[in-house]
């Protein structure tokens, strides 16, 4: 690579940059293909893995898969498994014995750490919360590259 030359008043001046950092555009990044997301089915009112009539597990892609994985995440508490990672979980549990000033100041980034990959899942949007006797109920609408998914869930605060 060789770098510019400049005149300046008369001399000449090698630019500080090389020749190929003038002509850095969009059309030079390569995009790398993202693989389609597979997981297992997993039955979202009990959390349990869906089987066929043969007992093999089901295999869902996409945005089913993507739901399955936000499922497991929320309902695994961050750090108490050693099959995850330190960052694989949630960290709903300190919401436990707090106000819901408390939760709403601070379950939206919670569940932003919880769920935001920046690879399948973009973002949070819709977010709200509700105080209903001793629980604390999260709406949300998850924002993935293969489309939006709404849900909820509860936080026991006792």
């Amino acid at each position: 690579m060789l770098s510019k030359v400049l005149r300046v008043g008369g001399a000449r001046v090698m630019g500080l940059f090389p020749d190929d950092f003038y002509n850095n555009t969009l059309d030079n990044v390569k995009e790398t293909e993202i693989p389609l997301l597979k997981d297992y089915a997993i039955d979202l009112d009990t959390g349990a893995i869906i089987v066929n009539e043969l007992g093999q597990a089901t295999i869902v892609s996409g945005i089913d898969a993507v739901i399955a994985q936000a499922y497991r995440k929320i309902h695994t508490d961050k750090g108490e498994w050693i099959i995850y990672s330190d960052k694989y979980g949630s960290e709903f549990k300190k919401l436990i014995g707090k106000s819901k000033n408390y939760g709403d100041t601070y379950a939206y980034q919670m569940l932003v750490d919880c769920l935001v990959d920046h690879k399948y899942v973009n973002g949070i949007s819709e977010f709200s919360t509700e105080l209903e006797e001793s629980r604390y109920k999260i709406n949300f609408t998850l924002n993935s590259i293969y489309g939006d998914y709404s849900d909820s869930f509860y936080v026991d605060l006792d």
